[in-house]
This record gives structure tokens, sequence and C-alpha cells, in this order.
């Protein structure tokens, strides 16, 4: 006599253990650094750690958990901090950057005292042409002074002055005043 096997079709997928095990990581991770408190946790600042730690999948997590790309984090005094995409630009992370880009993040935000994203930029060449290439403005680099190379600490190289000339940065023979 056959046995017959009435059970119905599993919906495992073993291809999804690996992304499971992430998600529940990153969950767990954003629950004890928000006090414990999902609702409560600074979702700016854990945005703007993750980017400068090059952190895409937190990026990406914090970002479906509503964080504001173009939000500006605050401290416990309540005062401004870093935006995200100053952090990741500073440290050299490319592909939050792309992150960052693909999601309509203002290139041009201002951080105050940190500068901007294309001048955090200015050392990193590869940096700096991916966020003139994406649209980033480049009168921001010197606040829409000049560019003078030699007033740079390091010194602008001549790659990166010839890039931003490219785009139409300021360069001090543009700006002298004409002689009548």
């Amino acid at each position: 006599m056959e046995k017959s096997c009435n059970a119905q079709a599993s919906h495992y997928n073993p291809s999804m253990k690996k992304p499971l095990k992430r998600f529940l990581f990153i969950f767990c991770v954003i629950l004890l650094l928000g006090g414990g408190t999902f609702i409560w946790f600074n979702r700016q600042a854990m945005l703007t750690d993750a980017a400068g730690a090059g952190n895409l999948t937190a990026v990406g997590f914090l970002y479906l958990l509503g964080a504001d790309l173009n939000g500006a984090p605050t401290d416990e005094s309540g005062e401004g901090g870093e935006y995200a995409l100053c952090a990741a630009v500073a440290n050299g992370h490319e592909d939050v950057v792309r992150f960052f880009i693909q999601h309509h993040a203002d290139l041009d935000i201002d951080s105050g005292d940190e500068g901007n994203p294309l001048a955090l930029a200015l050392t990193n060449y590869s940096m700096a042409e991916l966020l003139l290439s994406n649209g980033a403005n480049p009168r921001h680099a010197c606040y829409g002074r000049p560019i003078d190379r030699n007033n740079w600490n390091p010194p602008l190289d001549d790659r990166m002055f010839n890039l931003l000339k490219k785009y139409d940065a300021p360069t001090p023979s543009q700006s002298k005043p004409q002689s009548r």
C-alpha cells in the first residue's frame, strides 16, 4: 500500500535566509542604540553615523524607516549636527554617496562649519567628480568665492583645479575686475 503525502508545499526560500538575518541584526542594533524604544530613536543621528561609517545597509534601512536624507541631526543639547551626506563624503564612502544621489538628496546642502559636500570632497578627485557629474553646484566649493588653488590646505592639485574649471567653478582670473 502506497503512502500519499498531502502536505502543502512550503513557501520557505533558502535564499532569503541571509537578508532576513541581516534585517534582524540591524533591527536589534537599532533597538539597542535607540535605548530600547523603537519609536523614539534619533533616526537622523543614526543615519549620519551609518553614512560616516560607510554602512550602506544601515543607511538604506534607516531611509526605509523614514530618516530624511536632507535632515540635520541634533545632539543632546539640541544643536545641529553634521549632515549624513557630508559624513559619507568626508569619509570617502562613494557607495553611500551614490545612494544619496539615487534618492535625490540635496548635493549642495550646507552644514555650516562642517562645509558642504563638494568642499569636503576637494581632496578626493573621484568623490568630487561624482558630485559634480550628478549636479553639485561648483560655485559652492568655495562658498561662491573664486577657487584659488593655493588658498587650500593642502593646495589643490592641477587635476582637481581643472575638474572644477570644467564644471565652471569661478577662478581668480574670472573674478578680477577688468581695467578700462
